[in-house]
């Protein structure tokens, strides 16, 4: 049987201890035998990146970044312990912090799915996907062991030289610990867009989980760097074949055809059904899919139709110049997008990131509506 070939190299990533006997029985069983294998090789065992001074970690990133694909092994953040078994020269950071950092990336946590292995809790249909921000927080913070009595302060210099921020951390009495951590808005952004994306991609729910409460300026910023300014108005899609012109003929088509629901339990798959048991004449069948890709492309061949908002209209774009979409008269159903979380204190930054958000809409999102169909793009509203 003939390889596979690569036309490209991929980034390969050897780690520690058991990782690098599964990988290396990995290869050799199920990827060597079907794949003329090209990869660019680093070894982060904890032993070279303690030799190299953990430029390989660096020279490792700098390497996904080219090439853009990269396959890593568990590797081990050293800790006393570990620096003591190792005789290293230092506690080396985290590799996988290192990386994110250079790739400045969102790291996705996915199950993989496997018929002949249930989950524990059996009730789980569908996977739970795990979003976490892969750039600073406590992976970038700065440490101090406070050696005796004395004062803790965080104090914030502009670019300029003048201090805009002064504030008393702690006040020690004895010996302590001391912790700084910091984030970007623009790193916090580029999250955000990256969980919308990939939901968008995936048909998954998006829920986003703060303790702003406590935490009242730096986990509020990403509750209000995350919050949605605008609503999706629902639209009415059709297929585009139908014979005859006109509202009153898509309505004929309406009556007479399957509506599109989705399966399962979820906000969408009710409101097309509340929609649709308000109207004058009744849906004869319903067809339940798993995806919106294949409820537009269902439409689109003339074997039913339904009610969307745009965001999901734009999964199966590729089918949208085969339907017509139209507003739903009389009041709109609408989708708000929220974030929940519990209120803070932070309406001073309310303001600018409504701003940021804003601005990624009208920017990034409304163009690409627009440019597909501009009814996606009207159906997009700011509060």
């Amino acid at each position: 049987m003939e390889k596979i070939k690569m036309q490209n190299p991929i980034v390969e990533i050897d780690g520690d201890e058991m990782t690098r006997i599964l990988w290396a029985m990995i290869k050799e069983e199920l990827i060597l035998p079907f794949v003329d294998l090209n990869t660019e090789y680093y070894d982060l065992c904890l032993p070279n990146r303690d030799a190299t001074d953990d430029q390989v970690t660096v020279q490792a990133a700098e390497a996904i970044k080219h090439w853009h694909v990269g396959v890593k092994c568990a590797t081990i953040t050293p800790n006393l312990q570990r620096m003591e078994e190792y005789h290293l020269k230092k506690m080396w950071k985290s590799p996988n912090a290192t990386i994110r950092a250079a790739l400045d990336g969102t790291v996705f946590r996915a199950p993989i799915l496997i018929s002949k292995v249930k989950p524990v809790v059996s009730c789980w249909k569908k996977p739970i996907t795990i979003a976490r921000h892969a750039y600073g927080d406590i992976y970038k913070a700065v440490e101090y062991r406070v050696p005796g009595p004395g004062k803790a302060e965080m104090v914030f210099t502009d670019e300029g030289g003048k201090e805009l921020s002064r504030q008393t951390i702690f006040d020690f009495k004895g010996p302590g610990v001391l912790q700084g951590m910091h984030n970007r808005d623009d790193s916090i952004l580029s999250f955000a867009r990256c969980c919308f994306t990939y939901a968008l991609e995936v048909g998954q729910d998006v829920w986003f989980s703060s303790k702003d409460t406590i935490s009242k300026d730096y986990d509020q910023t990403f509750k209000l760097l995350f919050q949605k300014v605008y609503e999706e108005e629902f639209l009415l899609v059709l297929p585009g074949n139908e014979e005859g012109e006109g509202e009153e003929a898509r309505r004929r088509a309406a009556s007479r055809l399957p509506v599109l629901i989705y399966n399962g339990q979820s906000a969408d798959r009710e409101m097309i059904l509340k929609f649709t048991d308000s109207l004058p004449f009744p849906a004869f069948e319903r067809y339940a899919v798993e995806s919106s890709r294949t409820m537009m492309g269902l439409a689109s061949l003339g074997e039913g139709w339904t009610v969307v908002p745009p965001g999901n209209i734009w999964q199966g774009r590729d089918y949208v110049p085969e339907l017509w979409l139209h507003r739903i008269p009389g009041a709109p159903i609408v989708r708000p997008q929220y974030v929940i979380a519990k209120e803070g204190i932070y309406s001073r930054l309310a303001e600018d990131l409504a701003s940021q958000f804003t601005e990624i809409l009208e920017k990034e999102i409304r163009p690409r509506f627009s440019a597909l169909n501009p009814i996606l793009s009207d159906a997009i509203r700011q509060p």
